[in-house]
């Protein structure tokens, strides 16, 4: 999937000149300097196909007081696409088809992650702040552990190391799965029990779940005590951790029903088979079923975005952007002899996130194949995000496709006008100056 970075917050001015000493070392090379020097581990885990937002993460890094913190408490590695351990990595810690910084302790246990990129270095000091707290925690995990593995199972204490290890991050689906076991019967008629369960987001199926909606009428009442932003919480919880294991094992029946209950959490019934096509067409994706992926893709993205009017849904922004105005919160502010009133709004347009999904299938047609029908059809849906929103990441993906299908002309106005707009908003364009000169001397893309 290709990320864009669509709200950016960019800096007025120079890029600091500090720049973080990443280590040219493996993994666990890493993890024994770590224990040796007493340090943490920090991992930048670049995004695959979105360059912009690795460089709003370089120029956040490089600032030089984040710069000097990682240095005194951190082992830094820097996960390029192509590094060696890039896979390995990836699925150790979740994060194969995401970008962003993992802050790891020496035994090799993730104890925070900030899985996104900024170009402010207060984001970063941030996040160090909560790795190094968080640190401090995982010592309360390991006592907790040493006295599970000593035999202490009640389900008191099972409890108390489930939030602890479900705070750090770390997976909780066996340790769950023992707390229902050693549970009284009687138990899971307890709406405070019941919520306990929901609350660590068993996987479909997995005999937590099984115990958690074993009976509708006590479900239900547990279930719709907790209010509304919780539950959404909980039930995208759920179905991330189980279509990650039908990929992990890639079980098509799992994934089947994993889309069935995503698709269950829906009212309506037009957005609940959307819901259900997105994760069946993930699943394809990420286990490299191309067959089906194709098939899938060009029925996901033909039914729920190439038929709509353009138009018209600039026209709802338009009016979601005018309600919003009307009732922001207003400042005055003086300015000589004249009064300005200002107000702040925050709205992510409906065409970004439609550009967003359709950048998303055109560039992997773009990477997964050179069939000219499948190029073509990736092509057209490049275009309608383009006219949806035009980023420079969508013009890059056109220009690319464009190039692969021997449009040489449009593709190198295509690809200059990326370039443009991408300066504009104040990034590097080495790497695509790099793509346009080679599309003029005819050569491969690198």
């Amino acid at each position: 999937m290709k990320y864009i970075p669509i709200l950016l917050l960019l800096f007025l001015g120079h890029w600091a000149n500090a720049q973080i000493d990443f280590q040219n070392i493996s993994f666990k090379e890493a993890l024994k300097k770590a224990h040796k020097e007493g340090k943490l581990l920090f991992i930048q885990f670049e995004a695959s196909d979105c360059s912009q937002c690795n460089e709003v993460g370089d120029k956040g890094l490089s600032d030089a007081a984040v710069s000097k913190r990682i240095k005194e408490a951190f082992i830094p590695l820097k996960i390029t696409t192509d590094h060696p351990e890039r896979k390995y990595i990836g699925q150790q810690y979740n994060i194969s088809t995401g970008f962003g910084s993992l802050f790891i302790n020496q035994d090799g246990t993730l104890i925070h992650a900030f899985q996104q990129t900024s170009s402010f270095p207060t984001h970063y000091q941030q996040q160090i702040d909560i790795a190094i707290e968080k640190a401090g925690e995982t010592l309360k995990v390991a006592e907790l552990e040493a006295e599970y593995k000593k035999g202490n199972k009640s389900p008191g204490f099972l409890e108390a190391l489930l939030l602890k290890k479900q705070s750090l991050n770390l997976s909780t689906e066996e340790l769950l799965d023992e707390y229902v076991s050693t549970l009284p019967a009687d138990s899971l008629q307890s709406a405070r029990t019941l919520q306990f369960i929901a609350q660590m987001a068993p996987s479909i199926n997995s005999q937590a779940d099984k115990a958690l909606r074993q009976s509708p009428m006590n479900f239900n009442k547990a279930w719709y005590l907790m209010d509304l932003n919780t539950r959404i919480t909980l039930n995208n919880r759920i179905i991330y951790k189980s279509i990650n294991i039908a990929i992990k094992n890639h079980d098509e029946t799992y994934a089947n029903q994993v889309a069935r209950f995503a698709q269950s959490t829906y009212s309506g019934s037009a957005a609940g088979i959307k819901v259900y096509d997105k994760n069946m067409l993930q699943f394809y994706e990420e286990t490299s079923d191309t067959t089906n992926y194709f098939k899938n893709a060009i029925a996901y993205y033909d039914r729920y975005y190439m038929a709509l009017n353009v138009d018209s849904i600039k026209r709802i922004d338009t009016i979601n952007r005018e309600r919003i105005a009307k009732t922001a919160k207003r400042d005055t502010i003086r300015n000589g002899n004249t009064i300005q009133v200002r107000s702040n709004i925050t709205y992510r347009p409906i065409t970004q996130n439609y550009m967003l999904e359709l950048n998303a299938g055109a560039w992997n047609f773009y990477k997964m194949t050179s069939n000219t029908s499948l190029l073509s059809v990736a092509t057209e849906w490049a275009a309608k995000a383009v006219s949806f929103f035009e980023s420079p990441e969508v013009l890059h993906t056109y220009a690319c496709l464009l190039y692969k299908q021997g449009q040489k002309q449009k593709a190198l106005t295509t690809m200059s006008s990326a370039i443009e707009l991408k300066k504009g908003r104040g990034f590097p364009t080495k790497e695509w100056d790099d793509i346009l000169n080679q599309m003029k001397k005819d050569l491969p893309i690198n």
